[in-house]
């Protein structure tokens, strides 16, 4: 991790930092096994940075698309369904606005027919 190495800390550091052995740390670090959520929050708090930090290192470090890990092309995938689902949540929240005002429109046109007939009696 450029963090890592710019801050000048080590491996046996910052696997003490996540509280495992520093070859688990090493495997983290070069991609061989998967870092948890948990742990990159601590690792966030630690070096005091956000952890969308961490994903941008991924991006920046990798100079096309084709060359992403394949858990950055599933978050890109699901966040283009996300914008799908959230584009026909839309729609159907307008639909249903619309039919709320033409059902206030009804109850109003009703009440004022009601309210004419019981004067003409």
């Amino acid at each position: 991790m450029k963090i890592r190495i710019g801050k000048r800390y080590s491996q046996e550091h910052i696997a003490s930092v996540l509280d495992i052995k520093q070859p688990s740390y090493h495997k983290m670090e070069g991609g061989l096994t998967r870092i948890s959520g948990e742990q990159l929050g601590v690792l966030a708090e630690f070096y005091k940075v956000n952890i969308c930090f961490f994903y941008r290192e991924v991006v920046d470090s990798n100079s096309d698309e084709g060359n992403l890990p394949r858990d950055m092309l599933k978050i890109n995938e699901d966040l283009t369904n996300q914008k799908l689902l959230v584009s026909l949540l839309v729609k159907q929240n307008e639909e249903l606005e619309q039919k709320i005002r033409d059902k206030d429109l009804m109850i109003d046109r009703l009440l004022s027919e009601s309210m004419d007939n019981n004067e003409n009696k």
